[in-house]
C-alpha cells in the first residue's frame, strides 16, 4: 500500500456550520455537494453549553441543494450535554448518488451551545453508479 504523502489529495473538507452560538433553534447550515465521493464524515465541535442545554444533530440528504432534505437513518445523536463541552462528535455516512447533497441538522434545547462543523468528503475511487443501500453509519464522540 502506498504511503499517503498529502491527505488533502484524498479528502475534501467543506464548512457545514460556521462557528456560532446556537440557541433553542435549528442551526443555519450549508448544503454540502457530495457528488463524486462515496462517504461524508461530519466533524462537529461543541463548545460551552448554557444552563440545562443539550445538543442534538443528524445528517439529512436531498437530490438538489434547494430540495427538501430528509434524515439519513441511523445518523442521529441526541442529548449531548455540558459534560461533553469542548468535545468532538463524528458522524460518518455514505453518499447516496440519487441524493448527493447533505446538511447537518443541529439543534440546541432550552439554552445556548457553541458549535461549528466541517464535512470531510472522501473515497472517490470505485464509486458505484447507482446508490447502494448497504449503509455503514458510524457515530462517535471524542
Amino acid at each position: 500500500m502506498p504511503r499517503i504523502e498529502n491527505l488533502s489529495d484524498y479528502v475534501k473538507s467543506v464548512k457545514s456550520i460556521a462557528p456560532m452560538s446556537l440557541s433553542s433553534a435549528a442551526a443555519t447550515t450549508t448544503a454540502v455537494a457530495c457528488a463524486g465521493f462515496a462517504r461524508a464524515r461530519h466533524v462537529i465541535i461543541v463548545g460551552v453549553f448554557g444552563a440545562g442545554s443539550t445538543f442534538d444533530a443528524d445528517i439529512t440528504e436531498a437530490a438538489t441543494a434547494g430540495a427538501t432534505y430528509t434524515a439519513i437513518s441511523g445518523s442521529a445523536i441526541v442529548e449531548i450535554t455540558a459534560a461533553d463541552a469542548g468535545g468532538i462528535i463524528v458522524i460518518d455516512v455514505p453518499v447516496n448518488n440519487s441524493k448527493p447533497f447533505q446538511k447537518l441538522r443541529a439543534t440546541a434545547t432550552s439554552s445556548t451551545v457553541l458549535v461549528s462543523s466541517v464535512c470531510d468528503l472522501y473515497n472517490t475511487h470505485n464509486m458505484p453508479t447507482s446508490p447502494t443501500f448497504i449503509e455503514e453509519i458510524a457515530v462517535a464522540g471524542y
